[in-house]
């Protein structure tokens, strides 16, 4: 979660389906507190309804896994920065971008540079506000196409050239990020006047940019650059013979190529508290959830297809209540994220939004509750529909939302903590 300002907690509350199912609850919960996790534990008869059961027994096994492919173009924001996590290890983030002219151009006879900028707009950071950081512009060297898909792993650097024509050093509070470019650069846009006049011909010419941050040692940030805001252009100031002080811009817009580039080196974690088991299928105490392309913890429940098999049940909540880890190693040091997302997946590997995000709206949840150290995500639809046979979707996937953007991580209680991540179900039996 990028920051603009402190963070302010949120509290999750929740209703029930219905006026009906409340007064179930409340009975419930006032006539089973002394053991209120056993199976089959029933209501009393209620104006003569069928009992609702209410459990929270099922095992959650789970494992941790690196991202298969995420798709980053058409970014509306550049994220950038170098950053070391004491769990997740290093994260490099880069982008690539083409830039427009703002309208034809004739720069005049005899024009010659004055000087060549770059301004950036910074939405945001996460990190450490303090890190000083080098930004560095590259020239692009290969053809960016509007109708390709690129993802978080597509590798620029074999086509860029071999030296920045721009670097300046920021850190994560600056509102802008102003770097000057080089002249020769600059000079070789003003003299070629027949790339000037379209944007075909000049896009052919000068494809655009490839922007990242040196390497650091240790700590680090990401800033958040809006690629699409009016501060955020490309001014070439020049003269000519007839007039000084002229100036041309160029924008990055909606029309143009944008993309972001995440690689992850999480082998730079220390051992002790490095993610163990990863791509293993190894259950461990903790799961793990990471944005930007990282990671995502598996969730099986094998108890749920002995549920759907034992007869027509109406499911009138189902919750997944996901406990923070009080053995992250980063405490306190870094935000946890504003949200979570539970997810399933499809028979291409892709991951999917469950019926209860589209349709639940604030009932879905995802936020975090600072009065328990709990997320808890509604997936009562879901199951119903998993229940009824419309789908078969039973395992599900713990994800950082807005994966493009959100460099959060977070560390969960997985199932062999003495505080684990459960499976709250509220159910009737028709």
């Amino acid at each position: 979660m990028f920051r603009r300002g402190r963070n302010r907690t949120r509290h999750w509350f929740r209703v029930g389906w219905s006026l009906m199912i409340t007064g179930f609850v409340t009975v419930f919960l006032f006539s089973c507190e002394d053991e209120p996790t056993q199976i089959g534990l029933e209501f009393k008869n209620v104006l003569n309804q069928v009992h609702p059961v209410y459990t929270d027994t099922f095992s959650i096994f789970s494992s941790v896994e690196t991202r298969d492919t995420l798709v980053t173009d058409h970014a509306n924001f550049g994220i950038l920065g170098d950053f070391v996590d004491p769990v997740f290890g290093r994260t490099r983030a880069s982008f690539i971008t083409q830039y427009r002219l703002s309208s034809p151009w004739e720069p005049g006879y005899n024009a010659e540079v004055d000087s060549m900028k770059i301004f950036f707009l910074n939405n945001g950071y996460y990190g450490n506000e303090l890190t000083k950081q080098t930004i560095n512009i590259y020239e692009l060297l290969m053809d960016l196409d509007p109708d390709t898909t690129y993802y978080a792993d597509f590798n620029a650097t074999d086509s860029i050239s071999e030296w920045p024509i721009g670097s300046a050093t920021f850190i994560p509070t600056d509102s802008i990020i102003e770097v000057f470019l080089s002249k020769t650069y600059a000079r070789r846009i003003i003299q070629d006047t027949a790339d000037l006049h379209t944007q075909a011909d000049f896009m052919k010419a000068f494809k655009g940019f490839y922007v990242n941050v040196s390497p650091l040692g240790n700590d680090g940030a990401f800033i958040r650059l809006n690629l699409l805001a009016s501060e955020t252009y490309i001014a070439l100031y020049y003269h000519n013979d007839t007039h000084d002080n002229l100036k041309f811009l160029f924008y990055i817009n909606s029309y143009a190529v944008r993309v972001n580039l995440f690689k992850h080196y999480y082998n730079e974690a220390p051992p002790a508290t490095a993610i163990r088991y990863l791509d293993q299928g190894i259950e461990d105490t903790v799961i793990y959830a990471q944005g930007m392309g990282g990671v995502v913890s598996r969730l099986d429940i094998p108890g749920l297809a002995a549920l759907r098999d034992s007869g027509d049940l109406i499911i009138n909540s189902a919750r997944l209540v996901f406990p923070l880890s009080k053995d992250d190693p980063a405490g306190a040091g870094l935000t946890h994220p504003d949200r979570i997302d539970v997810m399933v997946k499809n028979s291409k590997n892709q991951l999917l939004y469950i019926i209860d995000k589209k349709f639940a709206g604030d009932y879905y949840g995802g936020i975090f509750d600072d009065g328990t150290g709990t997320y808890s995500v509604n997936i009562t639809r879901h199951l119903q529909d998993y229940i009824k046979g419309v789908h078969d979707y039973h395992t599900f996937y713990l994800v950082i939302p807005d994966q493009l953007y959100n460099p959060s991580r977070v560390v969960f209680n997985g199932r062999l903590h003495s505080n684990p991540l459960r499976l709250e179900l509220l159910y009737t039996r028709n």
